[in-house]
């Protein structure tokens, strides 16, 4: 889930960088671990 979310993120910012992969790299890595927390916390709310 996070994985496909950091990867559209990735190509999203890919385009609006011009390519430049290391700083898509930390962007993607960064949402797409916003979003497992997220998930995650809500999972939690849910299961307790």
């Amino acid at each position: 889930m996070s994985l496909g979310m950091g990867a559209w993120i990735y190509a999203k910012v890919h385009r609006q960088t011009g390519g430049n992969v290391k700083n898509a790299l930390i962007v993607a890595s960064v949402g797409g671990g916003i979003v497992f927390l997220i998930v995650v916390t809500g999972l939690s709310l849910i299961f307790t």
